[in-house]
């Protein structure tokens, strides 16, 4: 497990293995700030969990390893979401975790696991 770093694909987490597990995720500090810069196997899935407060709304995005195309976007719209993204090659990715759009700072805080399935 690995606390949240607010900031950039610059300053992302790396996840040394998969499963990893995101402690400490807030959204109140920016609107796309924690990173985590994983490595998927070809032909997978990329599996994002959130965990933890139900009224928590978190947008997650996955992104190529030049972190500006995206692969896909998901919003978990309240609540802890289990959201999947096809993998063809394989690689260095990077999952951001921002705040979707029912977002309300009384509810900010989350944790994910992310998996390559």
């Amino acid at each position: 497990a690995a606390p949240a770093t607010d900031g950039t694909k610059a300053a992302a987490i790396n996840a040394t293995a998969l499963p990893f597990v995101l402690t400490g995720g807030n959204l109140a500090n920016s609107t796309m700030g924690d990173w985590v810069k994983v490595t998927a196997t070809a032909s997978s899935t990329l599996r994002v969990q959130t965990i933890g407060n139900l009224n928590v709304d978190p947008a997650v995005s996955v992104f190529d390893v030049s972190g500006t195309n995206q692969i896909g976007t998901t919003y978990d719209n309240y609540g802890p979401g289990d959201t999947t993204f096809p993998i063809t090659t394989a690689g260095t990715y990077y999952v951001a975790f921002g705040q979707g759009g029912a977002y309300t700072s009384t509810y900010a805080t989350y944790q994910a696991i992310i998996r390559d399935n």
